[in-house]
């Protein structure tokens, strides 16, 4: 004869500290019944008794009918079994979830097909958005080429070959196109009615500024030995003030600046100081630079620089270098 037995000390309600029995063991045999009163125990007895035998042995609790049995509406049936009462409920909740599903389903794939009523649905509404993108891509071809034969037939120059030019060339050309002012627009006009032009050659020599600058430069660094020494000239503004009186007076005169005799010996020693060999060289130099600069600088002035022969969208450019050529001129 098989026993075991419960542990009753540990048994409590679960709002209580306090154990629900008052022995501290309950021997149970292999063949048991358990009579009380409602709320006295037996359901907290009966779950004690799996926690602490289920491990042992199979243990399985009776708690009425409605866990037993299962109907099955669907089935017109019902099933014995354990926990089948859940298991129908679980059934019945999957069930629910099924129909909304599927009525899901019904209202979305009314939206998706096409209505039978003519009402409007997904469906109509994307049909009618590519009747309406169809159209739009027929007006915008139509537009390419009737754009495309325009330019073709009333503008040739503005394409490199008209003869082969159709509207895919047109839509590529889109993308570079850019948003043009009134003033802008007037003035490529301008240059699509205009003749081609041919603009004059202007012959003039590369002017080597940096070799004059060299030589101007070597020039002032020159250092002319005088054969001749007269201390009274011992600066550079008495040496050029000599050499203009020389200039302006002959032997015999009297000088305009001190108003004394200019005396053949003091004549003969000026001519000879400024007629030293070193100085005529330097003297000769700066006169040939000195014409070289203004031949340059006259031909510069004779150029003359008009915006005339330029194209109307370039007419502004032009003119407005001229002018600066113009006004560098005027300051040197």
């Amino acid at each position: 004869m098989v026993e075991t037995k419960i542990n009753l000390s540990i048994i409590q309600f679960a709002d209580t500290s306090e154990p629900l029995f008052t022995g501290k063991e309950l021997i149970l045999s292999s063949k048991n019944f358990i009579f009380a009163k409602n709320g006295s125990g037996k359901s907290t007895l009966s779950d004690a008794i799996v926690n602490q035998k289920s491990s042992d042995f199979d243990v399985q609790v009776f708690k009425g009918f409605e866990q037993l049995i299962g109907e099955n509406e669907n089935l017109d049936a019902f099933s014995l079994a354990v926990d089948a009462g859940e298991k129908e409920e679980e059934i019945r909740k999957l069930n629910k979830k099924l129909e909304e599903k599927r009525s899901n389903y019904t209202q979305s794939n009314q939206k998706i097909t096409k209505p039978e009523n003519g009402e409007e649905n997904l469906f109509s509404k994307l049909e009618a958005s590519k009747n309406a993108h169809e159209e739009q891509e027929h007006k915008l071809d139509k537009f390419y080429i009737g754009s495309a034969r325009n330019i073709k037939t009333s503008n040739p120059q503005l394409v490199t070959s008209s003869l082969n030019y159709n509207k895919n060339h047109f839509k590529d050309e889109i993308n570079q196109a850019s948003l043009l002012q009134d003033v802008e627009i007037n003035q490529l006009k301008q240059v699509l009615k205009s003749e081609s032009k041919n603009i004059s050659t202007i012959n003039f020599e590369v002017i080597d500024f940096n070799k004059y600058l060299s030589a101007v430069n070597n020039i002032i660094s020159s250092k002319v030995e005088e054969r001749v020494k007269i201390k009274r000239l011992d600066n550079q503004e008495k040496i050029n003030f000599a050499k203009t009186g020389l200039h302006i007076h002959e032997k015999g005169q009297v000088c305009a600046f001190c108003g004394n005799e200019i005396t053949d010996n003091t004549f003969n020693e000026l001519e000879s100081y400024f007629s030293a060999d070193e100085v005529k060289a330097l003297q000769n130099r700066i006169k040939k630079g000195k014409e070289q600069i203004k031949n340059v600088q006259d031909k510069l002035d004779d150029l003359e620089l008009t915006a005339e022969g330029f194209y109307p969208n370039l007419i502004g450019n032009a003119t407005d270098e001229i002018e600066k050529i113009k006004i560098a001129k005027g300051g040197q």
